[in-house]
């Protein structure tokens, strides 16, 4: 059985339903995820372990004091909040927990796995990133 925890949507300074394009991409974006069900700092941890060792394994070396960052600013989320990811081009993503900046991670490297989760080759959710992309997501 299937739960739908999340709603989310892209905002891209360039349209694309190419992933590669999106990773690459040096605009403004911003990842906003607005909650249909209560999720535990936990597994809101234990996903982004998981999203940032599907999609970019290779970097984690240099990733993983900033995703413990990450995970470290992660709190219980209740329905009807929303966590917001804003990538500021040449600074890294400014992390929002329902409506409370946590901080800056910094780097370009970093804004490209952040969105490497959510569009790259192993994402959570395919359909969700189908949707992300523009198409249907089922």
């Amino acid at each position: 059985m299937k739960v739908n925890v999340y709603v989310a949507a892209l905002y891209v300074s360039q349209v694309s339903r190419d992933p590669k394009t999106l990773i690459e991409s040096n605009g403004p974006d911003e990842l906003i995820l607005r909650f249909v069900h209560n999720v535990s700092a936990d597994d809101l941890r234990k996903g982004w372990s998981e999203g940032f060792v599907q999609n970019s394994k290779d970097q984690l070396p240099v990733l993983r004091e900033r995703i413990a960052t990450l995970n470290g600013w992660m709190s219980d989320v209740k329905t009807g909040q929303r966590l917001s990811f804003r990538h500021r081009p040449g600074v890294g993503i400014e992390v929002d927990v329902n409506g409370a900046v946590k901080g800056m991670i910094a780097g370009e490297d970093f804004a490209r796995a952040f969105i490497s989760v959510w569009v790259g080759a192993a994402p959570p959710n395919p359909e969700l990133t189908s949707g992300l992309l523009g198409g249907d997501c089922g």
